[in-house]
């Protein structure tokens, strides 16, 4: 399984620098306020889907401590498999046809508390799909819960907009990242200095999901050994020294 799947957040606490999102379910939950129309937007690999998904088992895991993450409920929503959490990803499924399938799906009540749909990507809906769509977000059913995730909320149409209750994700910050990056290679056991995490998180730009990505592809090209100089060759940067010798 690839480091990103793994260290895959899977409650709120373990959300890297995104204080503000989850401080803001935290009290939705605890206050008892539960909107239907939600809009998570903000740079890509900042934990959008991934928190998603934890809203999903927030609202429909049966524990008095939501979610146990144990449960058959918890595991499905994990995996991707539950019947009352749809997903669509817009940038494959944008057109009318795909949101009427997704939306028929709503019609039957949940087997849970909720039916939740996620729609990732949900700018790249075509204007057709936007209209079908649009409908059920001025009414949802009740048991109904719809969690619009974007990296562009520029492109939503206005209509829209006015009907979520929007959350604004931020990059990750530089020594967040870090801090994450040092807590997987202390986990999975690799050998490494704080100069290549440096690197790797820069090099991330705020992307949690792209530091992982890039800390497994040099700890596999080095055989688990994420140095600087082997972040250097797979990064393919100039290192600063090299750097001030050239200008």
């Amino acid at each position: 399984i690839s480091l990103p799947l793994k260290y895959r957040p899977q409650i709120l606490d373990d959300v890297v620098g995104q204080e503000a999102p989850v401080s803001m379910l935290k009290n939705s939950v605890s206050m008892n306020r539960i909107n239907h129309v939600y809009l998570f937007h903000g740079p890509a690999g900042t934990g959008k889907t991934s928190i998603a998904r934890i809203w999903s088992k927030m609202l429909n895991c049966k524990s008095e401590n939501a979610p146990c993450c144990e449960c058959a409920i918890c595991k499905s929503i994990a995996n991707g498999n539950n019947m009352d959490v749809l997903e669509m990803n817009a940038a494959n499924q944008r057109k009318i046809e795909d949101i009427r399938e997704v939306l028929s799906k709503i019609r039957f009540k949940p087997m849970s508390k909720y039916k939740i749909v996620i729609l990732d990507e949900v700018h790249m809906l075509t204007t057709e799909a936007w209209n079908a769509l649009l409908k059920d977000l001025e009414e949802p059913p009740e048991y109904c819960i719809f969690i619009l995730c974007t990296t562009n909320p520029e492109k939503i149409p206005v209509t829209v907009l006015s009907r979520c209750f929007e959350f604004q994700f931020n990059s990750v910050k530089l020594s967040d990242v870090v801090d994450r990056l040092e807590y997987i290679c202390d986990e999975e056991g690799f050998i490494y200095d704080n100069k290549a995490l440096n690197l790797i998180a820069k090099k991330s730009k705020g992307g949690m999901r792209d530091a992982l990505s890039l800390l497994e592809q040099i700890a596999t090209f080095s055989e688990d050994e994420v140095t600087e100089q082997n972040a250097l060759e797979m990064l393919d940067i100039i290192d600063e020294d090299t750097f001030d010798i050239l200008i």
